[in-house]
């Protein structure tokens, strides 16, 4: 029994960080994307959730979602970092993209104030990056 419920726990880390072929995106980074806040918050509820993983471009869950505007999925995402790891919140919240481009300079962009509040307010954000 307990062997089975390893495995289980394998498949699941598996299936809930799997990418697709083309984008290298997660589950999590299109629930993101999309704003489906019911669905990033069960995604989140799983141990092996790998909040960090980027496609390949280098976008994370958290640059989906700030980019989109979805307060919710960032307000989600950032909880569940702060309950998960020592690790500074500044350095999950100021991943960038290829590019350089970070959670808050996207939401910036494109106008979403409410999660720009967020990400500095609760989540350390670094209002001198710059991208490159």
């Amino acid at each position: 029994l307990g062997q089975s419920r390893k495995e289980g726990n394998n498949n699941n880390n598996n299936i809930v960080n799997q990418r697709d072929d083309t984008y290298g995106t997660t589950s999590l980074m299109l629930a993101c994307a999309g704003g489906h806040h019911e669905v990033v918050e069960v995604l989140l509820a799983q141990p092996c959730i790998n909040m960090q993983a980027a496609d390949r471009e280098g976008r994370t869950a958290l640059l989906y979602a700030a980019r989109k505007g979805h307060l919710h999925c960032c307000q989600a995402l950032l909880l569940r970092h702060s309950h998960s790891t020592t690790e500074s919140s500044s350095s999950f919240v100021n991943q960038g993209d290829e590019t350089g481009l970070s959670p808050l300079q996207a939401a910036s962009l494109n106008n979403h104030v409410e999660v720009v509040e967020l990400l500095l307010d609760q989540g350390g954000a670094c209002v001198d990056q710059v991208d490159v």
